[in-house]
């Protein structure tokens, strides 16, 4: 299962906080943000990441 494929490649894929500039909130995961907001599955990190300006206006950032 994927929990034991994260913990076998030690923690390579850790999950991120991230930031919706909008609202304020800060979302455990981009998954946490997608599922919270009703977005389409990758289009929060694309924003995150600096791949997209935004997704239905909504703009992200990574924090630590």
């Amino acid at each position: 299962n994927k929990k034991n494929f994260k913990k076998a490649l030690g923690g390579l894929y850790k999950e991120k906080k991230v930031l919706c500039t909008n609202n304020g909130i800060i979302y455990s995961s981009c998954k946490d943000a997608e599922n919270k907001l009703n977005l389409m599955k990758n289009t929060v990190s694309r924003v995150a990441r600096g791949d997209r300006k935004n997704i239905h206006g909504y703009e992200f950032v990574f924090i630590k």
